[in-house]
């Protein structure tokens, strides 16, 4: 099958070349999207040298240079948005994606599409590493799952599969949901729904390395929550909980909206979410508003 590996990237100057050897370097053949979403430090032009070097090398993969034209204030939403424009770019049959302040390892696409070829799914995953940046001794691993598999919806959701794996999507299945995710973690929000469709399969290897990044401007709550200290801390914290909350809320919205037949405790483990994390938030802003 046709895949696409996407390296999206807004602001990433720092981490992107570490990004893009990732995408190169894997064994599998691909057609390689770099694409930046109107960055204004020198994300782009150092995309452009590394794949300008590649091509002249004459590499096993295409290699495409991308400018998406959707730009958006910076946040989850903008990088949302880029997404779903890199799938109307591609006509491949599964779309692989790095982080740019993260890296794939050579063989994760290879192993996936292996796995794939005997386990029909809308989305295929392997374990990460999880490191400091400029770590080289990869110690830290994904918790769960230990054993490959399919990964039901709810024990994903308990589990923290999702958000702990790093997968690929069949595209047809991205069509039918990635305008959908809005301002949500596309992780859970996409693996939760892959898994209630044609199923999300793990290898339960580390093919990926997510850097546990320090930036009050990431993306993503993780890296705010490790910048942040004092009140900002509490804040970060607290607005993490509700944005967590508006993700089950939104699942189940989806799930409504698609008609996804869902068995019992699947349904139970996603209230169970939605209830945790509004008591969670909850309780967050009591703290918040007692030290302000």
């Amino acid at each position: 099958m046709k895949v696409a590996f996407v390296v999206n990237a807004r602001e990433k100057e720092r981490y992107v070349e570490q990004a893009v050897r990732g995408a190169l370097s894997q064994t599998y053949q691909c057609e390689v999207l770099l694409s930046d979403q109107g960055s204004k430090d020198k994300t782009f032009s150092l995309m452009r040298d590394m794949a300008d070097v590649y091509t002249d090398q004459v590499g096993i993969h295409k290699i495409r240079l991308l400018q998406c034209p959707v730009v958006g204030p910076y946040g989850m939403r903008a990088m949302n948005t880029h997404m779903a424009w890199l799938v109307q770019q591609t006509d491949a049959d599964f779309l692989f994606q790095s982080s740019a302040d993260d890296f794939s390892l050579p063989d994760r696409v290879k192993v996936c599409m292996e796995a794939v070829a005997e386990h029909p799914c809308s989305a295929v995953a392997t374990t990460m590493w999880f490191a400091n940046p400029g770590d080289t001794d990869l110690k830290s691993v994904s918790g769960y799952p230990t054993e490959s598999g399919y990964v039901s919806p709810g024990e994903g959701l308990k589990n923290l599969a999702f958000g702990s794996t790093i997968a690929g999507y069949r595209r047809d299945f991205l069509l039918q949901v990635c305008e959908s995710v809005g301002a949500n973690t596309p992780d859970v929000f996409f693996g939760f729904l892959a898994s209630l469709m044609d199923g999300f399969y793990v290898v339960a290897e580390p093919h990926h390395v997510h850097q546990t990044v320090a930036d009050s401007q990431n993306t993503g709550f993780q890296g705010k929550l490790r910048a942040a200290e004092g009140n900002m801390a509490l804040k970060v914290a607290e607005c993490n909980h509700y944005q967590l909350g508006r993700l089950y809320q939104s699942l189940a919205r989806e799930v409504q909206r698609l008609q996804i037949k869902i068995k019992e405790e699947d349904w139970i483990a996603l209230m169970d979410m939605i209830i945790g994390q509004a008591f969670a938030w909850s309780d967050a802003r009591t703290v918040l508003h007692e030290k302000e």
